[in-house]
């Protein structure tokens, strides 16, 4: 049994158990349970770690896995294609949580992801191809996500 307190060393005891479970958070949320915010917090965290992590990692493994002797360039081509999201910098606000970037801006519309899916017919830019429509993915399960969690 421990006798801890979020604030100090004073209060009641605890197992580790109901620490872990029933702790409060801090002093600007007192009457929620940590679970509560594991709850409320946990999806977006999670489809923001999803969005990143196929936006600069994923592409990394694509890279080593496929491009192995030019892996870095590549890579950076991949990144490169990123530059995909200036036409966001057109929307009005430029960001809004819950929109869809697919259909909504220009570079992301539906003919553009067709062109993107063309350019893998010419060899000298199939790797820029290949980003733009993994990029487009990316975009794309975020919808999927966003349209789960947003109401």
């Amino acid at each position: 049994m421990y006798h801890i307190n979020w604030y100090g060393m004073t209060g009641k005891t605890f197992s580790s158990l109901q620490f872990f479970l029933y702790h409060k958070p801090g002093i600007f949320s007192n009457e929620i349970k940590w679970t509560e915010h594991i709850y409320r917090y946990l999806p977006g965290m999670l489809q923001h770690f999803i969005h990143y992590f196929l936006h600069f990692i994923f592409p990394f493994f694509i890279a080593v896995g496929f491009y192995r002797k030019n892996r870095l360039v590549t890579y950076l081509v991949f990144l490169a294609t990123m530059l995909v999201d200036a036409d966001h910098l057109l929307a009005e606000p430029v960001y809004q949580a819950c929109r869809c970037s697919i259909g909504f801006h220009p570079l992301h519309s539906y003919i553009a992801c067709g062109i993107y899916a063309l350019l893998l017919l010419i060899p000298q830019l199939r790797i820029v191809a290949i980003g733009l429509l993994l990029h487009m993915i990316t975009d794309g399960i975020d919808c999927y996500m966003s349209s789960i969690y947003c109401k």
